[in-house]
């Protein structure tokens, strides 16, 4: 973490770490493999703060401005409620991690959207721009698997659907921009940014859908979902 250009990576190795420790919780294993799980999710949860508070220190030190690949190291810091609630973490933390990532989009976001389109070829020049659509989504399915649907009013619901809406159609057009860039490095390290944001964002519309679906009495939305 104390090389600016190499620190992005560290965000998305975390994240790995967390999510299959709580897949290996969710599957019922024995008690040896929940514990091992267990001991990942609290590992990593620990780790993911330290990493979101040590770059953004680099960050305020190399006097770096927000941009795509800000996301992983940063907004991550909310996976410790997706996956905490799996182990029965202390609910003031689970919502803490929540609230400390909606902090971190609505302070990083516009910055770093502006950025990107107004500087195509100075801030993520290549695929890598592709992680301008994770945050909104990211988020959605961490307030769904927090189980904030059944304690919050649905507003939050819908400003983090209309947040994954425009960061994706700022994110096409972000990619309209570079396309040049892109066809001239196929499939290069910078297009892994299309992973992980593209499953986030179709989970994410897909909770949302399913949502309206089940409260909606409305016959011809059923149909269209």
């Amino acid at each position: 973490l104390r090389v600016y250009d190499r620190a992005f990576g560290y965000g998305a190795y975390v994240m790995a770490v967390n999510l299959l420790s709580k897949a290996v919780v969710d599957s019922n294993p024995s008690k040896q493999l929940w514990y091992l799980g267990a001991a990942g999710i609290w590992g990593a949860a620990f780790l993911n703060t330290c990493l979101t508070v040590c770059f953004f220190q680099l960050c305020y030190r190399d006097k770096k401005l927000p941009e795509p690949l800000w996301n992983a190291p940063t907004v991550s810091i909310a996976m410790i409620g997706w996956t905490g609630v799996s182990v029965n973490m202390n609910r003031a933390v689970v919502e803490a991690s929540f609230w400390a990532g909606m902090a971190i989009c609505v302070l990083c976001l516009p910055p770093q959207i502006w950025r990107a389109l107004a500087h195509p070829k100075a801030v993520a020049p290549d695929a890598s721009c592709a992680m301008m659509m994770a945050p909104g989504p990211f988020m959605t399915a961490v307030w769904y698997s927090i189980g904030g649907v059944s304690r919050a009013p649905a507003h939050t619901v819908h400003f983090l659907q209309a947040l994954s809406s425009a960061t994706f159609a700022c994110t096409l057009l972000a990619l309209c921009q570079r396309c040049g860039a892109c066809a001239a490095q196929p499939f290069g390290q910078s297009w892994v940014a299309f992973t992980f944001p593209l499953v986030t964002t179709t989970t994410g519309a897909l909770l949302v859908v399913s949502l309206f679906f089940y409260y909606t009495s409305n016959a011809k939305f059923k149909i269209l979902v």
